[in-house]
């Protein structure tokens, strides 16, 4: 990607996180350890935000990130005003509180895209990997919630997918259970990759950061993986607004409180573009397409920073001496 592709003048989607609050406290989830005051973003923000996007021609909209958007009373509210005004919007939810009301009501007003946030398969994984005992609710919403979708011609996208959560959950038993559920729904469960927040969770030890490089079989072969630093993934593509209308540079880092140097500014006080277009703003997206990031410490040990590189030594040698595979003529 050219450095005038990395640095638009806009950025194409607006992420607002409708509160920091969730009634989950997963293991591979960060919200249980923020600092920064809970709350609630309030009307009068949440529609000046959306307005801006109006007034800036940014045209998608994501509402909630670091808590559970469910659990705002306004989304609905939030969510028919911005439709009202042409928006492309997305959500994810843990859906535990997705009920079939609340359902009718996303899908009567219209949505583009949810992501449904479930990694359990029985009450017990339910359990420890998010800290209650909302399965049989889940359960019986998510099934709701597909029937419906799928009733009305699966307008919007959905996903839904498998996060391995080592001594937590099993796919194969996932896929028993949610399998015949989302097939007869026509959805197809995609398995899902974890974040390490940038830097904060290290649950996951084999993640692309800390593997900068490994040797390993697969059905005989050897594999030879490696990361590589790239400029961020995240950078180019959106804005992340918390729900007292500060604003950072990405969800991956959701909480900022000790490191001011990661705010770039509030809309309540400015518009996104001009919070967009700061000289500040923008050398740090310079900074981070230049893979210079020693001034933000939260993000030396992102994973939105690397690559992960897969290589086959023997099958590279053997296409090389080999040549292309040729059918013999008749």
């Amino acid at each position: 990607m050219k450095q005038e592709e990395y640095m638009p003048e806009k950025p194409g989607q607006v992420k607002i996180s409708l509160t920091n609050l969730c009634n989950y406290r997963c293991v591979m989830c960060p919200n249980s350890t923020f600092k920064q005051p809970r709350g609630f973003m309030d009307d009068e923000l949440a529609f000046r935000i959306v307005d801006d996007c109006v007034a800036s021609g940014i045209k998608k909209l994501s509402l909630g990130s670091s808590g559970e958007p469910l659990l705002h009373k306004g989304f609905v509210r939030y969510l028919r005003y911005a439709k009202e005004r042409g928006f492309w919007v997305s959500t994810a939810t843990n859906c535990s509180l997705l009920t079939p009301k609340l359902t009718d009501e996303i899908m009567s007003v219209g949505i583009d895209r949810v992501n449904l946030s479930v990694y359990s398969a029985t009450p017990e994984e339910h359990k420890r990997y998010c800290g209650n005992n909302k399965f049989d609710d889940v359960v019986r919403n998510v099934t709701y919630f597909l029937e419906h979708w799928a009733a009305g011609g699966r307008v919007a996208e959905v996903n839904m997918g498998f996060l391995s959560i080592p001594g937590v959950n099993d796919e194969a038993a996932f896929m028993r259970f949610w399998g015949p559920i989302t097939q007869r729904c026509g959805l197809k469960i995609d398995r899902r990759d974890a974040v390490n927040w940038a830097g904060s969770m290290d649950t996951f030890k084999d993640s692309v950061v800390q593997r900068r490089w490994g040797v390993s079989r697969d059905r005989g072969q050897l594999v030879v993986r490696f990361s590589k630093v790239v400029p961020c993934t995240q950078m180019p593509s959106y804005v992340y607004i918390l729900h007292d209308g500060t604003v950072l540079p990405c969800c991956f880092f959701p909480d900022s409180t000790d490191h001011p140097e990661m705010q770039f500014g509030n809309v309540r006080e400015s518009s996104i573009v001009a919070v967009w277009q700061s000289p500040r703003f923008r050398r740090f997206r310079e900074n981070h397409f230049r893979c210079e990031v020693k001034g933000y410490a939260p993000c030396i040990a992102c994973e939105a920073r690397f690559r992960l590189f897969e290589i086959r030594p023997w099958a590279t040698l053997r296409r090389l001496f080999t040549g292309p595979k040729t059918r013999a003529a008749t």
